[in-house]
């Protein structure tokens, strides 16, 4: 039984390797609507088109990977959400990040 976990553990990691190297370099602007972003009714919004943003972008960056395509992708849209907030700095959308990726 933990010849297979140990299998698939190992398997995950070698495929997350490539999208986490690649993100070092990965930059992108995005486009949001500050005043919107201030505001907690806007923010989840302005947070959604954000995401979207990333998320299609990382997409693009891994369209390439025959193995592990989603996963890399994931990986790559939750980090570069994770800087964009971060680099973003209001403290809305960092409220609606913090809702989202909550456990």
């Amino acid at each position: 039984m933990k010849r297979p976990l140990i299998a698939a553990a190992l398997v995950a990691s070698l495929l997350t390797a490539p999208a986490l190297a690649a993100s070092d370099d990965f930059q992108m602007a995005v486009t949001f609507d500050s005043t919107a972003a201030e505001t907690p009714e806007g923010a989840p919004a302005e947070y959604t088109k954000i995401r979207d943003e990333v998320a299609k972008r990382c997409a693009a960056e891994h369209a390439n990977f025959q193995v592990g395509q989603d996963l890399a992708t994931s990986l790559c849209t939750a980090q570069t959400m994770s800087k964009a907030i971060s680099a973003i700095d209001i403290p809305a959308l960092t409220d609606v990040h913090a809702a989202r990726t909550a456990g």
